[in-house]
């Protein structure tokens, strides 16, 4: 990061991590990411991973000769692993209870799903109508990540098993193979999805991604789905205006495809409960509640990182900046397939009465906000209530908004509650890189409460007194920024027209502001350049040096 090797960047590991943070505990690499081990060590690493084949311990006999890495370093690793032994030692465990393991497992994966899409109320499904279901993902479920995170449950259920002993008569088919090739004819297995698409009363269709298209250690090279699985759901919306499709993947995929379809779930990669949660959700059992924790985009060009990923010659550029993930598409006002915090429920949930105070000041500056939330609709369910925060337009770059609280709650139908969010002090805060501090800036501050980033339903407008007046332009900063901030107007304005106090002839001033505007974007030490400007870059200079030192008083 910014040149260094994060596993051994004294700033990263040291001054913020241990110095700022108070982390007390031990910093491991990941796999392969040590350079040179004495550099580590002297930043702040504790511990290599994995062994090094002894290279790592030679690098570190090497640096202590050359005094690149000392005695009390290696001493300081040795002693917080010592530590983390000590924690660790007596922890022993008690017997497994794998019922109320393979419960929790259900319930967590029922609460992650997203109901993206729900056109007509084709979901829930009865248990009393003729269910086909097809796709080999729900034979074989993928329902974990693939690499060092693989697990082996003692229990793991299916969406086609419990579809099966829930639902009379249920028919699976398989319509692809997970991994292309293998001599499996898809065009048979197609071919008998689409007949008995055509013989049922309802229909799901499972995708997704295979362990080939989406494993550690490795970047997707796509954001769409298989294309034999695509060619099958062509295909299916063919014969049926009515699918329901489930995808496991573990992170966003395009969707142009569901426009064929009414319903569609995302279930994610749901662990050793992923079928019983699928089959709970699609019979209605339970109500889905699950949000997005992720911008579904439209296609690949449209993300943050496209046209900087993978970068050249081994570096990277960040080019987002603060705009990552839902910030980027938000602050864009980019269309998008499913915005971030989405997600669809069996009921509807109305917000009204919000309010908001704001007390203390600066980096104290604390936020209250209250709402009240009523289920609408016909069933229980639960709503993930949204608090995002756009701050005071100062001329500082930010995302237009960002998620600040959030809330889950269980409401039957026609129950309301009071929501309430509480940002401690700090909440508002922004890094400034002038004074590499945090502040917190003057201004009105837009708080929105609502179901998702897109699916706003109230907001009001506060005042907060930050901790202090937002930066000042310098003389090489862009002459509209010096027309915005109303201190830096009047200097620049009573400078140019020889005025000074504010007794200047106001026209004079709209009409030099206005001419100034035209060149808003150049620097304001750069005017000199032009034939017959009114300052040069001297003058700037003393100008902002003259707004400096009046802040200052």
């Amino acid at each position: 990061m910014n040149g260094f090797h994060a596993a051994q960047d004294p700033w990263l590991l040291t001054q913020v991590l241990r110095n700022e943070w108070g982390f007390d505990g031990v910093v491991v690499s990941d796999w392969g990411a040590v350079t040179d081990l004495a550099a580590a060590l002297a930043a702040g690493l504790d511990l290599e991973m994995p062994a090094s084949n002894g290279i790592g311990p030679r690098e570190v006999l090497a640096g202590l000769d050359a005094g690149l890495v000392s005695p009390g370093d290696v001493d300081a690793a040795v002693e917080r692993l010592r530590v983390l032994g000590e924690r660790t030692a007596d922890k022993v465990s008690g017997p497994a209870d794998y019922a109320a393991h393979d419960r929790l497992a259900r319930r967590a994966a029922v609460q992650s799903m997203v109901l993206l899409k729900n056109d007509g109320g084709v979901l829930p499904f009865s248990a009393q109508r003729r269910l086909v279901v097809i796709g080999e993902l729900a034979r074989t479920p993928r329902y974990q990540g693939s690499g060092s995170s693989r697990v082996n449950p003692v229990r793991l259920s299916t969406p086609w098993n419990a579809l099966a002993a829930r639902v009379p008569g249920a028919r699976f088919t398989a319509g692809y193979a997970l991994e292309e090739g293998g001599g499996t004819d898809g065009d048979a297995l197609a071919a008998e999805a689409v007949a008995a698409a055509a013989d049922g009363d309802q229909v799901v269709v499972f995708l997704g991604l295979p362990d080939s298209a989406e494993t550690e250690g490795a970047d997707r090279v796509s954001l769409d789905l298989p294309e034999t699985q695509l060619r099958l759901l062509s295909s299916l919306a063919a014969v049926r205006e009515d699918l329901a499709v489930v995808l496991f993947n573990g992170s966003a995929v395009t969707t142009p495809w569901a426009l064929q379809v009414p319903a569609v779930l995302e279930g994610w990669l749901g662990g050793q409960g992923c079928g019983e949660a699928v089959a709970d959700i699609l019979l209605g059992d339970v109500n889905p509640s699950g949000k997005l924790a992720e911008t579904f985009p439209l296609s690949i060009e449209d993300t943050p990182a496209f046209g900087n990923f993978p970068g050249e010659d081994g570096e990277v550029r960040y080019g987002e900046g603060l705009l990552v993930g839902y910030r980027w598409y938000d602050t864009r006002q980019m269309p998008v397939a499913f915005p971030f915090g989405h997600g669809l429920s069996y009921t509807s949930f109305d917000y009204t009465g919000l309010e908001a105070t704001a007390e203390g000041t600066g980096t104290g500056a604390a936020v209250r906000v209250c709402v009240t939330v009523t289920n609408t609709g016909g069933r229980a369910g639960a709503e993930v209530v949204q608090l995002y925060v756009g701050g005071p337009p100062n001329g500082v770059p930010r995302p237009a908004q960002e998620l600040r609280g959030f809330s889950r709650v269980e409401l039957d139908p026609g129950e309301s509650t009071r929501v309430t969010f509480d940002l401690a002090a700090g909440s508002l805060d922004r890094f400034d890189p002038g004074t590499r501090s945090w502040v917190t800036d003057s201004g009105a501050y837009l708080l929105k409460v609502g179901s998702s980033s897109r699916d706003i339903r109230l907001s009001e407008m506060i005042e907060v007194e930050g901790s202090g007046p937002s930066p000042l332009p310098t003389a090489s900063s862009p002459v509209n920024q010096w027309l915005a901030d109303p201190r830096a107007a009047r200097v620049l304005l009573e400078s140019l027209t020889g005025s000074s106090g504010g007794n200047g002839d106001p026209a004079a001033a709209a009409s030099l502001s206005a001419a100034l505007s035209l060149m808003g974007s150049l620097p304001l030490d750069r005017l000199g350049r032009f034939p017959g400007a009114p300052l040069g870059a001297e003058q700037a200079a003393r100008l902002a040096r003259e707004l400096a030192e009046g802040a200052a008083d």
